[in-house]
């Protein structure tokens, strides 16, 4: 299985997978959607990576990349801010949010056992 490294279950690693499989298929209702409202959609994803979604008061960083768009509609897609925010630096925050919870518990368990 893709999350068990070494016969040992990976929870950041699936998480983080499964994360980026939503976002893609948000991505993939967005683009496929034939109503102008299904962009909305995106808002959703603001409250779930929120201290990520922060990097949404770059969105003057997005300007450029309607020019680059008309010559390369594939590369204006993968730079779509939404992509970039929630594809890539929210599937890296909940990684890191699940190691750090990780060793937050081990450290608990570890505190408990001592205190017997």
């Amino acid at each position: 299985m893709l999350w068990k490294i070494n016969g040992k279950f990976r929870l950041p690693l699936a998480v983080a997978s499964f994360h980026l499989l939503l976002v893609c298929a948000t991505a993939m209702f967005v683009n496929l959607s034939l109503g102008g409202q299904a962009p909305l959609v995106w808002g959703i994803w603001v409250v779930v990576d929120f201290p990520v979604s922060l990097l949404y008061y770059l969105s003057a960083y997005s300007g450029p990349l309607n020019a680059v768009g008309a010559q390369y509609p594939v590369l204006a897609q993968l730079l779509y801010l939404p992509h970039l925010i929630h594809g890539v630096a929210g599937t890296l925050w909940w990684y890191g949010l699940t190691v750090a919870c990780q060793y937050v518990f081990r450290y608990i368990c570890l505190f408990l056992k001592g205190a017997d």
